[in-house]
């Protein structure tokens, strides 16, 4: 599964599954699938801007989006007890809260690509080190796993504690690497 489909693949199923299943099926089926549309969040909606299925239109009225204020008390999900509008584009879903995501991607940088237009994403060296997430350019700086962050799935050192500095594993390849 790709994360950054994850958010119009649901979308689209809880459409087709309105349209194919009688009311009451689709009313039970769409109840269970509320508890799993993690990436039509706020906080994760963001990644659909890397999905190639989605038209440079609506990433730009998702760019718009991402400037308006949260109206969700908790942005990690949608709101279990209010029906999907299904005529709402994934632009819909996107709030400030929504720009982490890239943020993140980045290593807390600003994702300067959205200042552009969409059609031009793919070329931007902001956006493929964000779509890549470990590959980035000269300027940008990958946020590094270590043996000693606490997510980390590498085994500790027998005699490294959480105060040890870190030891990066990876490192940004040359610029020249990812633009020929």
């Amino acid at each position: 599964m790709i994360p950054s489909y994850a958010a119009k693949n649901d979308l689209d199923f809880i459409t087709d599954v309105k349209r194919i299943c009688d009311d009451g099926v689709a009313s039970v089926a769409e109840r269970a699938m509320r508890r799993h549309l993690w990436y039509l969040s706020e906080n994760l909606i963001g990644l659909a801007i890397f999905d190639d299925r989605i038209s440079p239109e609506q990433k730009a009225e998702m760019v718009k989006g991402m400037k308006r204020p949260s109206t969700t008390k908790n942005p990690r999900c949608p709101e279990s007890k209010t029906p999907i509008n299904l005529n709402r584009p994934l632009s819909a879903f996107c709030s400030v809260r929504s720009m982490q995501v890239l943020k993140s991607l980045l290593g807390g940088q600003q994702p300067t690509f959205l200042e552009l237009s969409p059609e031009t994403w793919n070329t931007d060296s902001c956006f493929k080190c964000a779509k890549e997430a470990g590959w980035c350019p000269e300027g940008h700086e990958r946020p590094r796993r270590t043996r000693n962050s606490p997510h980390s799935t590498l085994p500790r050192q027998p005699d490294e504690g959480r105060t040890a500095n870190p030891v990066p594993l990876e490192a940004c390849p040359p610029p020249h690497e990812i633009c020929p």
